[in-house]
């Protein structure tokens, strides 16, 4: 059946997040700030402190690693509400240029949001923008890669549009989680080996034991999802037509390796003048124009 192959065919099984539902979300970057990982040493140090001078003391975690884990937080200002309620509503009323044009004016100026952008996908959407679609649906992802509609949505696209869209997922876990983990871990380990200098309990060691394991667990945990995250994505946005036609040679006089449909996802291997090497979902590398793709990448900062 023809039908049943059309996206707008049947109810659209997704709705735009409301305004109760909305609000900015920063990534940080702890883990590539030298400076954090000074936050390791207070307890070790203190441990070495009292191998050499086995003074008895109560000991307490600074409270200030805790901070490691609070950011800070953006209010949504009544104007941009007002224009968020309005972009809303022109979804609702079908009206989507309009929609996508005020979603877009908003993401301007707050691009940390990424409930809009999965409003402006399904915007998008509708509109059979599906290479956009998929790329504002991807970067969302970045922002929140534990959100289950912006999964649903690319596995959506991908079944209806015969598109892969789930090249290189980012970590459900950021690395400043793992991160936090290791540092807490870390202290612990070393204040539980400063009571255990005094009172030699096996409870005590024991104790240090699994927290040292947790905190090497946290280590690997960090360095796979900093690994996992550093690769480059892109979306095929081809503007001039449906399909992103890809070179075997960065020329644009030269011969078509193979063909990728708008939304497709692909890997960046390198870029020569004003073309990008890629390898799409399955293994096949070329040459595409830099203006046929964007790159998934975190835009507030």
């Amino acid at each position: 059946d023809e039908q049943s192959d059309d996206p707008r065919a049947g109810a659209f099984p997704f709705e735009p997040f409301n305004d109760e539902e909305i609000g900015p979300v920063h990534v940080s970057a702890r883990y590539g700030q030298w400076q954090q990982y000074l936050w390791l040493l207070p307890g070790p140090l203190l441990l070495l402190l009292f191998v050499f001078i086995k003074k008895k003391r109560v000991l307490l975690l600074p409270l200030l690693l805790l901070m490691l884990s609070s950011q800070s937080v953006d209010l949504i200002d009544e104007k941009l509400h007002r224009d968020s309620s309005r972009a809303l509503s022109a979804y609702q009323q079908e009206n989507f240029p309009q929609a996508e044009d005020l979603f877009r004016s908003l993401l301007r100026q707050m691009p940390n949001v990424p409930e809009w952008r999965f409003n402006l996908a399904l915007s998008l959407l509708k509109q059979e923008k599906v290479g956009e679609a998929v790329y504002q649906t991807r970067v969302a992802q970045l922002y929140q890669p534990h959100r289950a509609e912006y999964r649903k949505l690319l596995d959506y696209i991908g079944r209806n549009y015969g598109v892969d869209t789930d090249l290189y997922p980012p970590p459900p876990i950021h690395p400043d989680s793992f991160f936090l983990v290791l540092i807490l871990t870390m202290n612990f380990a070393a204040f539980v080996g400063v009571f255990y200098l005094f009172y030699r309990k096996n409870v005590l060691f024991i104790t240090g034991a699994l927290l040292l394991v947790l905190a090497f667990v946290s280590a690997v945990g960090m360095g796979y999802t900093i690994l996992e995250g550093s690769r480059e994505i892109a979306v095929i946005t081809s503007n001039t037509e449906e399909q992103c036609r890809v070179k075997t040679i960065p020329r644009e006089s030269s011969s078509d390796a193979f063909v990728l449909k708008n939304g497709e996802t692909v890997r960046v291997i390198g870029r020569v003048d004003s073309f990008v090497y890629i390898s799409n979902s399955l293994g096949r590398k070329g040459w595409a124009e830099e203006s046929s793709l964007r790159v998934v990448e975190i835009e507030g900062r």
